[in-house]
């Protein structure tokens, strides 16, 4: 649980927190507030490949239940072509729909300006991220915490030292703005999606499992994965898309109130933290436990997880 804690912190508060102290260092209500229904639409984009990802967690957790290794290693072929596949759709939506989506919002033309480059740019990290997404499924269905904590260290490092170096133009580097907090997310995903991909490809470990990453996909493992994967990422994405919806009310009000909400969702999401960490743990505990029918040791875990989600969140609150 520690390990996911960690990488929940970083990958979705840290980076988020500092982004956006950078960027109110600006002094541009404009740019808080673009960059807050920005993010907004982004949140939903992510759950939505985690909804993915747990499916893939869940497949992946299954087979090495049962220490079908092989297995484990094409349903990682499959999870990279799909992530690819989605992960070039939802990036080629944002990047063409860039404009429609600004005036969806209803928000001023000095922000749909703002926000148009921006989406785009963000666009290719996207898909980034889904690729990246697929690779840490496997890390997490193998019971391995550890290293995608220390990638999503690595990679928050990077985005925080690139961001504040490209929005203010620092060490001779040209100044940004709000779109070198688009470009620091580039660079952090290809970071950490090369790290994590060297990691599964020389590690020793991971030679039982025989990956071949350009195998001929499988059309029922993915029906399998598909299957197991969309109602979470209905679940995911409907939560997050209230966001959206709260944004598209509040743009009316004006550039204060959309900056005032981007504020509150960054310090909102400390609260949730435990629970993201304790919904990774307990997918891929009762993944691996769920082939071999290990009931009671299902049960038990989710009831420890759930009593220390409980405890921690109602702390944080």
């Amino acid at each position: 649980f520690i390990p996911e804690l960690v990488t929940a912190t970083v990958f979705l508060f840290c980076t988020s927190i500092f982004d956006s102290y950078f960027i109110a260092h600006l002094k541009s209500t404009s740019l808080i507030a673009t960059q807050g229904v920005t993010t907004s639409l982004l949140h939903a984009i992510i759950k939505l490949s985690e909804g993915l990802l747990v499916g893939a967690v869940v497949i992946y957790g299954q087979y090495n239940g049962i220490q079908d290794y092989k297995k484990v290693g094409k349903a990682l072929s499959n999870v990279f072509w799909l992530t690819v596949i989605f992960g070039l759709c939802v990036s080629s939506f944002l990047y063409f729909c860039a404009y429609y989506i600004y005036y969806f919002y209803g928000v001023t033309p000095k922000m749909i300006s703002l926000g148009m480059p921006l989406l785009k740019l963000r666009a290719v990290s996207v898909f980034l991220m889904c690729v990246y997404f697929g690779f840490v499924g496997f890390l997490r269905g193998i019971k391995n915490t550890h290293v995608p904590m220390v990638v999503s260290i690595l990679g928050g490092i990077f985005f925080v030292f690139i961001d504040y170096v490209l929005i203010f133009g620092c060490y001779g580097m040209p100044e940004c703005g709000i779109m070198g907090s688009a470009i620091a997310s580039i660079i952090q995903y290809l970071v950490m999606l090369i790290a994590v991909f060297l990691y599964i490809v020389f590690d020793k470990e991971n030679r039982k499992f025989g990956i071949e990453f350009f195998s001929r996909p499988s059309l029922s493992m993915m029906k399998s994965l598909l299957l197991v994967s969309w109602p979470v990422m209905i679940d995911k994405v409907t939560l997050s898309l209230a966001h959206v919806w709260l944004g598209y009310r509040l743009a009316p009000m004006g550039k204060y109130a959309l900056a005032s909400f981007s504020a509150i969702k960054d310090i909102e999401r400390i609260a949730i933290l435990p629970a993201l960490a304790c919904a990774q743990v307990i997918t891929f505990l009762v993944s691996n436990d769920y082939k071999i029918q290990n009931w009671e040791g299902i049960k038990v875990n989710i009831k420890k997880v759930t009593f220390i989600a409980s405890i921690l969140i109602c702390a944080i609150l």
